[in-house]
């Protein structure tokens, strides 16, 4: 396989699978961790073994089937429990060769809020950040000071529109929980993108979320994108998508 196509390094500890969005292997002298697995369309193990041959441990971000199909090629995924209930639809999708669609995943184990994966020299803290999912997770490569958000930050369109997504007010006091902590990491590695991002990404996300709790309207509209038409949005920066909610989904005890 050619490996440049396969993955790219972002430092000497870390490198971006190049299949499905924002897939990362952390590499420590023990093991490795291998964040989010992309759509199934490719075998995703045998990509990330052409970057390590240690011993591989699987944790996603949250339980979307862009981040979670490629499972079906590992033992086992750590994902937060708020997730749970949303895993196994997520692999009832045919856009997957035909040879893979009949493949499920292992066994999920729970990963929580501020547990440590110890992978020999570098460690990678969990952070909970519910709002694009209940059990939206943030991963912390400690010693590198990077975070890698999954969907939770992102330089494009943040989606909370999901039947089950979380208010603006609930994912607003994630991102107040990474901004707080910001003194912990340098840059995102985030969902969507390539290649290490500014933590400013976090700054003109928070500044959206606030605008919409205030009730501010200079830069709200209306999104329309596929099946998903006619909902509220807010745009976080001048080159960055929207942050998209659900209607009267903007505090905590609406609907």
């Amino acid at each position: 396989m050619d490996t440049a196509r396969n993955f790219t390094p972002v430092n000497d500890h870390i490198a971006q699978i190049n299949i499905g969005p924002g897939s990362y292997v952390i590499r420590g002298t023990e093991r490795a961790l291998v964040i989010d697995t992309g759509y199934g369309r490719e075998n995703h193990k045998e990509y990330v073994r052409e970057y390590t041959d240690l011993p591989l441990t699987l944790a996603c971000t949250h339980s979307h089937f862009d981040h979670v199909r490629g499972n079906v090629f590992y033992e086992e995924c750590l994902l937060n429990p708020a997730d749970f209930p949303i895993y196994d639809r997520m692999f009832d999708f045919d856009q997957v060769p035909e040879p893979f669609r009949a493949l499920r995943p292992g066994p999920l184990k729970p990963i929580c809020d501020g547990d440590v994966i110890d992978l020999g020299g570098r460690h990678v803290e969990a952070i909970a950040t519910p709002g694009h999912t209940p059990g939206s997770t943030c991963f912390l490569d400690i010693e590198d000071r990077v975070l890698i958000t999954g969907d939770t930050v992102l330089h494009d369109t943040v989606w909370l529109l999901f039947p089950y997504s979380l208010s603006v007010e609930e994912h607003n006091a994630s991102l107040k929980k990474l901004s707080a902590m910001r003194n912990r990491f340098d840059a995102l590695l985030t969902g969507h993108t390539v290649g290490l991002q500014p933590v400013s990404l976090l700054d003109d996300l928070l500044e959206a979320s606030d605008a919409i709790l205030a009730g501010k309207t200079d830069r709200a509209g209306i999104y329309n994108y596929g099946a998903h038409t006619g909902l509220p949005c807010y745009y976080f920066g001048e080159h960055n998508g929207p942050l998209v909610y659900r209607p009267g989904h903007i505090f905590k005890n609406q609907a």
